[in-house]
């Protein structure tokens, strides 16, 4: 509660200090404003560094081959969160970046971050996920980085409440503030944004029809495997032949619905044999942790099988039943992406982010959120359908997703808009020079 009431304290300050005109006019004259322009070098920062890995795939190797140089910040790495091996030692920079609200090492970290800026004087700064978003976008503000990009790929605050989430809002606020540019990851999560009050309409935008990096289709293709590279995944974690298996993929925790799709799972069994439910993602204990009782179920269940990591997400999609994801908040989730490009039917809760890809009559099956009788309901729906018409479902999707969500495209998409910026970058600093 000390650090919730610090940091609100510290909000409130800020607020006041980038709301103030006079005070944001002294401070563009500060020591620490960016003397000259470094017009060729943009920063990365997350949080974590497996991000670059995962959400932000062969973006490095984008940057890289595009001859456009790139500094990639984020936290020493930690179990799960290592760095990617396409991001050179010499282009990354570690600062601590808690995930957690830590007022005096957010403050630390931000003092770095205006220390690193000052040094390599970059044109544009680029952040992703909350934390790194805040700190990333107050340091780039404080040092006057011409372009200041923030994506906004969902938000604790949408399930906060009481004090919490008004310092969220606060952060979410100011993170948006601070930027010259937002990019939202889906349109509801765009229009929530605007209503809530944080987000500016002229200047967030999203990015083709949503999604922060696409899906690898050459990756996540059903043609890759076969019915005996199906089989032998099953026998080699004992999972009995015909069983109809429920997939999840993703973090088990609380908010992702861990605690609905195991109390519906439970009474599944009760109603139909040879049911299995297979968990791909850590259990993670810091963060929004599930009960004890709900963790003791998950582990001594002989039907439910839990996989910390996994590097052949793509083959358990090709040989699942059915990919259910009961999250509480999303951005755009990439896990529908790859489920649908691998003809994998898809069980979505009915949010924002969700929505934005799954429909009731055309893409999948949707059912209203932190209600396992809902959720027990659409599996038994699930069930009972036709095969032609989970089969139709899923063709759909798989075809959406191929005619708009190809990482090709919205590759070339973001390379188009980094040399868009550095090109107004250079003309202005042409135009400054010779005047």
């Amino acid at each position: 509660m000390q650090s919730f009431t610090l940091w609100y304290v510290i909000g409130l300050f800020l607020k006041y200090l980038l709301s103030h005109r006079s005070i944001s006019r002294l401070i563009k004259t500060f020591k620490f404003r960016m003397k000259k322009t470094n017009t060729s070098v943009i920063v990365r920062i997350a949080t974590v560094p497996s991000v670059f890995g995962l959400q932000l795939a062969g973006q490095p190797a984008l940057l890289r081959n595009a001859g456009i140089p790139t500094i990639w910040v984020s936290s020493p790495p930690e179990k799960w969160t290592e760095w990617p091996d396409d991001i050179l030692v010499s282009d990354r920079y570690e600062v601590i970046l808690k995930r957690q609200i830590a007022p005096y090492a957010d403050l630390l970290a931000l003092w770095q971050l205006i220390r690193f800026f000052k040094k390599q004087k970059p044109a544009i700064v680029h952040t992703h996920s909350p934390k790194a978003g805040l700190l990333g976008m107050l340091a780039a503000w404080f040092c006057r980085v011409p372009v200041r990009i923030h994506t906004l790929a969902g938000t604790p605050l949408s399930t906060a409440t009481g004090i919490k989430k008004k310092l969220l809002f606060w952060a979410e606020w100011a993170t948006a503030k601070c930027s010259t540019e937002t990019r939202v990851s889906a349109p509801s999560l765009l229009r929530w944004g605007i209503g809530q009050g944080f987000l500016a309409p002229e200047k967030s935008i999203v990015l083709l029809r949503g999604s922060s990096n696409g899906i690898d289709l050459e990756q996540f293709n059903p043609n890759r495997f076969s019915k005996e590279d199906k089989q032998s995944l099953l026998l080699h974690h004992k999972i009995p032949e015909g069983a109809t298996i429920w997939l999840f993929v993703g973090r088990l925790v609380a908010e992702k619905g861990m605690v609905e799709i195991l109390a519906a799972f439970q009474m599944l069994q009760t109603q139909y044999e040879n049911q299995v439910l297979v968990c791909i993602g850590p259990l993670e204990k810091e963060r929004d942790p599930i009960e004890d009782e709900c963790e003791n179920y998950l582990k001594t269940n002989p039907s439910i099988f839990h996989i910390p990591w996994s590097n052949e997400i793509p083959l358990w999609m090709a040989a699942a039943t059915a990919l259910v994801h009961p999250s509480y908040r999303e951005g755009f989730p990439n896990v529908l992406l790859e489920a649908g490009a691998m003809n994998c039917p898809v069980l979505v809760s009915s949010i924002d982010g969700n929505t934005d890809l799954i429909s009731e009559e055309t893409f999948g099956y949707l059912f209203p959120v932190k209600s396992s009788d809902a959720l027990l309901s659409c599996m038994e729906r699930f069930l009972q359908d036709a095969v032609v018409v989970k089969q139709a479902k899923s063709k759909k999707l798989y075809q959406y997703i191929h005619q708009h969500f190809d990482r090709k495209v919205i590759h070339q998409e973001i390379l188009r808009m980094y040399n868009k910026r550095l090109l107004q970058l250079w003309e202005d600093y042409n135009r400054h020079s010779n005047s």
